[in-house]
């Protein structure tokens, strides 16, 4: 059963941000998928739920000047099925082909999945091997963006104020790129990732000009491996330096033991999955 809570849908996100600013221990949701899970739970009762479920002016995906942006409100069924998404950013399409199941994927956004902060969260590596901003706003101070990767400062925590709703997410449309996930779980559907990882190589002819590389799942918080970033701008890439590459991930990982797997093998099929999606974004 769950527990009793105020409810508000709201028409507008003037209305909502009102409704946030006035009402002290609210919870925004649009897809709810977290939300209504902890407080059936008990792990987490909102006094108050402001719904921004029907606000269609935040659910859009378009390139604009160079640049991709997605409306809070877009789906994980809106990438994996929009022709948008395998055009402009075929890692979230990849992501989404592995998140929840249908159901989950119809209501669950990518704005919500990111302000959960679950160290987990498949939506964040293909994000940040993106690079990702985000747009935040509050009826006091306006907007404001920063990068996703200073967004999300800890399991459960993000650098997201009471009073501030999530509305935009922006990452570069530049040139040919080559992109990888992997989703690495106990079960094909409705499981959370036990390793997780994205990338997204952006090419110059045979040469790889920039490269993005995030993992999930093996650290407090998802996050972009530099290091192994570094290793592969500017070159063109061999065996031997997808491995090293591969090897340099797995030595940044930090992942806990717990019921579904051990820290060791996690660390193990973080070097296995890296080197997988990179071979498999290259021969895309």
């Amino acid at each position: 059963m769950v527990p009793r809570f105020e409810y508000y849908p709201t028409r507008s996100v003037d209305e909502a941000l009102t409704l946030l600013a006035e009402r002290e221990g609210s919870e925004v949701v649009a897809g709810a998928t977290n939300t209504l899970v902890d407080a059936r739970a008990r792990r987490k009762i909102p006094k108050a739920v402001i719904d921004i479920n029907r606000l269609g002016d935040l659910r859009y995906a378009r390139r604009d000047d160079g640049t991709i942006r997605l409306g809070a409100r877009t789906t994980l069924t809106d990438c994996f099925s929009l022709p948008f998404f395998a055009e402009e950013a075929p890692v979230l399409e990849m992501m989404a082909a592995e998140f929840a199941g249908t159901l989950i994927r119809n209501r669950a956004t990518l704005a919500g999945n990111i302000a959960y902060a679950s160290p987990a969260a498949d939506v964040v590596p293909p994000l940040l091997a993106l690079g990702a901003t985000i747009a935040v706003t509050s009826k006091a101070r306006g907007s404001r963006a920063l990068l996703l990767a200073d967004f999300i400062l800890g399991p459960r925590k993000t650098a997201l104020a009471q009073d501030e709703i999530i509305t935009e997410l922006a990452f570069p449309a530049d040139g040919e790129t080559k992109s990888g996930y992997f989703k690495f779980a106990l079960r094909n559907a409705m499981a959370i990732s036990l390793v997780s990882g994205a990338v997204v190589l952006r090419m110059e002819g045979k040469r790889i000009r920039e490269a993005g590389l995030a993992l999930g799942a093996v650290a407090p918080k998802p996050y972009r491996v530099t290091q192994a970033e570094e290793l592969l701008k500017g070159q063109a890439p061999t065996d031997a330096l997808i491995r090293e590459v591969a090897r340099v991930a797995a030595a940044t990982a930090t992942p806990i033991s717990d019921i579904r797997a051990s820290a060791e093998y996690r660390r193990e099929m973080t070097e296995v999955m890296t080197r997988r999606i990179i071979e498999r974004a290259l021969s895309s």
